[in-house]
């Protein structure tokens, strides 16, 4: 007999609560799940302040629409004594632990109804790692005292304590590369907790497609395409995978032991043809410098000398490796790449010559669509001499978002196609993007390097000296001031963002324009508005534009960053100069306001 009384079991619980983005007027409900360990974890919050200002914000519903939790997510922990624009130094200092910014999001606010808390607690994290793949860590700062608030939160079975640093730093050997603490943390400190993305999602595995897949894989296409079945015939899937070879590999993703999605992909591709209706000069026309067919031995195969992790060593060297395995060493500094006649570091002659790998037919289970971009760890691994993949795609299909991680490539003024072309680099694959304050060093390699392609050039470079010219104290000559950041990949800059300070244009741009209808004024001091003139990144890390942008952002402690587009031939001369940026696409359009005659 069952009690009717019993609290419902997890199952049920999951069935009964929907997730959503958060809404400002969700803010009076949300306050009224808040408990006293709520204001033990996180102080005395004003809601309001922390939706507007957060990275991500969700919120808990049950069935008929009642607020019953809420996550509020922030790009820097909540800990008194330690800067939003710098905790990174905090946390090597007292951590084992590899939180960094590109790869943590911390819990900067949370509640939830006590009958379900363990659930919301679940399925909130759960989101955070779907939503946002790069999210390896999700932290949480709790203060001296208070951990047994944690438990009382619901947030103790998925959020762990970090492990402390012990030792100084110099006892961690430089040569193995990490990052060790330099001591103990000091007992009325704030201790993090951790959750990792293993801890939610299941661990998926990448192999070669095998012709047993087919049965795990058939429903899979089934749903996505109707139309496969119809003009390849039942077996085609299996036909594919059984048709394999040196220049055509089918890749299959497996969960919990079954597949859950297939790449196909060839080395086959017309890149003459792409080289003609699309625009691929800042891809290299999809080449890349090789050693001359004279100078490889008879049978040997070329592989790039960055491609020289093993399986052991977490690289690209094992198929069937786990996509949380941590990549060491896969790629050294980009060479150079500026038509045939080079020659390599032994003097011998090197050549430009195809380097590209197209995908043909792709599917995954809607559950994991976000990890897809793990096929392509396997695909580059299995095609060595590929530096690009590309995808095309008819102009009527809706883009699936593996392709989000792609750069679309534009067409020829005189192209015909009607497909839209999609370009990603193996370097995009990793994980190591670091942004950090521009130096009066980096102003000639910029020059030399990003900038030397465009043609606005001199401005952008003229721009990045002012923010780092010591005498001019980083301001422009009405007292402007000016700051200038760099993304870098291995210690290579690969982007460019400076910044103005708007705090003299916020009130008059929001008397012009309705940014009200998308920021709350009041939530915002006048020092954290700011003009972005100039956003470069390299288009092959084009999938770190947002967290580029995110990272300079927290580490100028901007909130609201205004990007303004002037129709050609209506740029004030007496102001300074706009670059167009490369993330129109992820701002928003903010509209005029009428102004009275």
């Amino acid at each position: 007999m069952t009690d009717t009384n019993s609290p419902p079991s997890t199952a049920d619980e999951d069935a009964s609560i929907f997730l959503r983005r958060t809404d400002l007027t969700d803010a009076p409900k949300i306050a009224t799940l808040v408990r006293e360990h709520t204001e033990q974890l996180f102080g005395e919050s004003n809601i309001v302040s922390v939706i507007e200002r957060a990275v991500l914000s969700i919120t808990v519903v049950d069935q008929l629409g009642g607020v019953v939790g809420h996550a509020s997510f922030f790009d820097y922990p909540n800990i008194a004594g330690v800067r939003s624009s710098s905790w990174e130094e905090w946390m090597v200092t007292h951590y084992e632990i590899d939180v960094v910014p590109v790869n943590s999001l911390f819990l900067r606010f949370f509640v939830a109804a006590p009958a379900v808390s363990r659930s919301v607690v679940r399925e909130l994290l759960h989101t955070v790692f779907v939503a946002v793949p790069d999210v390896l860590f999700c932290a949480l700062p709790v203060p001296a005292g208070c951990d047994t608030a944690v438990e009382s939160a619901g947030l103790s079975d998925f959020l762990t304590p970090a492990t402390p640093a012990t030792h100084p730093q110099t006892a961690c050997g430089a040569e193995g590369g990490k990052r060790c603490g330099t001591g103990p943390l000091p007992a009325d400190s704030s201790s993090i907790y951790v959750c990792h993305r293993s801890a939610l999602l299941p661990r998926i595995g990448l192999r070669v497609a095998a012709a047993e897949d087919n049965d795990d894989l058939a429903s899979i296409f089934a749903h996505q395409n109707e139309t496969l079945h119809e003009r390849f015939g039942e077996f085609y899937l299996t036909n594919l995978i059984e048709a394999q070879d040196s220049s055509n590999r089918a890749l299959a993703i497996e969960v919990d032991g079954k597949a859950a999605g297939l790449m196909s992909v060839s080395t086959r591709v017309d890149t003459a043809l792409l080289r003609e209706h699309y625009q691929l000069d800042v891809f290299h026309g999809l080449q890349a410098l090789r050693p001359a067919p004279d100078q490889l031995g008879i049978g040997s195969t070329f592989v790039p000398k960055e491609e020289g992790g093993g399986a052991e060593e977490g690289g690209a060297g094992d198929p069937r490796q786990e996509e949380e395995t941590p990549e060491k060493a896969q790629v050294e500094e980009a060479p150079a790449r500026r038509g045939n006649g080079e020659k390599a570091a032994n003097g011998s002659p090197m050549t430009m010559t195809d380097s590209v790998i197209s995908i043909g037919l792709f599917a995954i289970a809607e559950a994991h669509e976000m990890r897809s971009l793990e096929f392509l760890r396997l695909a580059f691994s299995l095609f060595p001499a590929a530096d690009y993949c590309v995808c095309s795609l008819p102009h009527n299909m809706p883009v699936f978002p593996l392709l989000h991680n792609f750069t679309r490539v534009p067409q020829s003024p005189r192209s015909r196609l009607h497909h839209e072309l999609y370009v990603f680099h193996r370097y995009g694959l990793l994980r190591d993007l670091q942004v950090r304050v521009a130096t009066a060093e980096d102003v000639a390699p910029l020059a030399d390097g990003l900038l030397a392609s465009m043609e606005n050039r001199e401005v952008i470079a003229a721009d990045v000296a002012r923010a780092v010219e010591a005498d001019a104290g980083g301001r422009d000559p009405d007292g402007v001031k000016v700051e200038a950041y760099v993304a870098t990949v291995r210690g290579e800059p690969v982007g460019i963002a400076v910044l103005r300070d708007a705090r003299r244009d916020a009130l008059l741009m929001r008397s012009h324009f309705n940014i009200e209808d998308f920021v709350l004024f009041a939530e915002h001091m006048p020092r954290e508005h700011a003009n972005l003139h100039h956003f470069c990144l390299n288009p092959i890390f084009n999938r770190f534009g947002k967290t580029f942008l995110r990272e300079v952002m927290r580490q100028s402690e901007k909130t609201c960053v205004y990007h303004r587009l002037y129709t050609p031939g209506t740029a004030p001369t007496d102001r300074p100069a706009y670059t167009p940026t490369q993330l129109l696409s992820d701002m928003v359009a903010v509209r005029r306001r009428r102004q009275p005659l």
